[in-house]
């Protein structure tokens, strides 16, 4: 498979923790460089795991759209400039074997990295506010 993207992560989000998978590696790298970690869903958190991945020199994230779980997570790590993907999270019932929320955030940031995701549509921040003010 090709890859598309090189610096990625994948963030599978629940109602009180976020876990995050980072896969860092060239387009040549057949094993690219896996970091895992865990997050709050509290601004404090949620900012930290922003400023993680900046450090992580992470371009891309995809989440799935968990109920509205996925809402703050979005709309805190979208200003640190990633190219932010929202996936159905039916993707991850298609996981063959045991679920765990470290083996979501893998298989979600193995899918952006060689591009195999259709993404949600998001509206901007403003259509978004103007949602939530009605």
């Amino acid at each position: 498979m090709e890859v598309v993207a090189e610096s990625v992560a994948g963030i599978d989000v629940h109602q009180k923790e976020i876990t995050v998978t980072v896969l860092i590696g060239s387009a040549e790298s057949a094993k690219p460089k896996k970091v895992h970690a865990r997050f709050q869903t509290v601004t404090f958190d949620l900012k930290a795991c922003g400023a993680w991945l900046k450090q992580q020199d992470v371009k891309q994230v995809l989440m799935e759209s968990t109920g509205q779980y996925w809402r703050p997570v979005w709309q805190i790590l979208e200003p640190f400039g990633f190219n932010m993907i929202l996936c159905n999270p039916r993707i991850i019932k298609n996981i063959p074997g045991k679920k765990t929320d470290q083996k979501d955030s893998e298989w979600l940031s193995e899918l952006a990295r060689y591009g195999l995701v259709s993404a949600s549509y998001v509206p901007p921040r403003q259509i978004q506010e103007l949602r939530e003010s009605t």
